[in-house]
């Protein structure tokens, strides 16, 4: 059975994916303020209190915002790994954190299996996710600025990836972005462009990727007729669903 994933929010100022194995809930991120977070959970029908857990990519803003009240009201275990950990902890009391020994080697919530992978951001030690369930597996690989070998090794078998197409790079460039901003966008520390993600995205097709997420679009650098446009070229003739996530409303597949 197909994971059911529905993308809470996604882009620059808020990032937050629940997914179901039908018996097991994980949410990856919680990027929303409490209140935003319950009101679009509610809407799709997704109750938050039956978490199994909840997994923290990396400590910006953006995708841990709302975990603090969150966490007051749900008492889901969270997951990350210990220097995320540790710059969380600077901010605010992490209540839930699961300390796993190994974390890079796996675990398990619920019945989900976790693995995690190092992506490279600017970040104190950001991650990706895979999760199985049984024979399905499902990626998450947002907040990169390059795909490294050991990534798509992470991501390879993937029936279902969540990846960021952040920005079009001729958008970005005659932007009004100021420099150093683009530089760390463009740089192997930042995020991935749309041609980026189409590259990525072909590859995984000829392994067996069949639904794909376009995540993380730049409200100023990126539209989504032009992440779509760009994927959907790479993959022309290939039996797959692209769909792309919204920073304002809840995106299901």
């Amino acid at each position: 059975m197909a994971f059911k994933v529905s993308v809470l929010a996604s882009g620059s100022k808020a990032n937050c994916i629940h997914v179901s194995s039908g018996s097991a809930h994980i949410m990856v991120d919680c990027g929303l303020s409490k209140q935003q977070l319950l009101r679009r959970a509610g809407q799709q029908g997704i109750n938050l209190q039956n978490l199994s857990g909840v997994l923290i990519t990396h400590e910006h803003t953006d995708h841990i915002k709302g975990l603090e009240r969150f966490a007051d009201f749900c008492d889901a275990p969270v997951y990350c790994n210990s220097q995320t950990y540790r710059e969380i902890s600077r901010r605010f009391e992490v209540k839930g954190y699961r300390e796993i020994v190994g974390f890079d080697r796996g675990f398990y919530v619920g019945d989900i299996r976790v693995e995690p992978f190092r992506v490279s951001h600017d970040a104190a030690q950001p991650v990706g996710y895979s999760l199985y369930d049984g024979d399905e597996k499902l990626s998450v690989v947002t907040d990169t600025g390059i795909l490294t070998k050991a990534i798509m090794a992470g991501v390879k078998g993937s029936r279902t990836v969540l990846i960021e197409a952040n920005h079009d790079v001729e958008m970005l460039k005659n932007g009004d972005y100021p420099i150093y901003l683009k530089q760390r966008i463009l740089s192997p520390k930042g995020h991935l462009s749309n041609v980026d993600a189409a590259n990525s995205v072909y590859e995984l097709c000829k392994d067996g990727a069949q639904r794909i997420v376009l995540c993380h679009l730049s409200q100023h650098n990126n539209t989504r007729q032009k992440a779509l446009a760009e994927v959907q070229r790479a993959v022309t003739g290939a039996q797959v669903t692209i769909a792309v996530a919204e920073q304002s409303a809840a995106v299901c597949i």
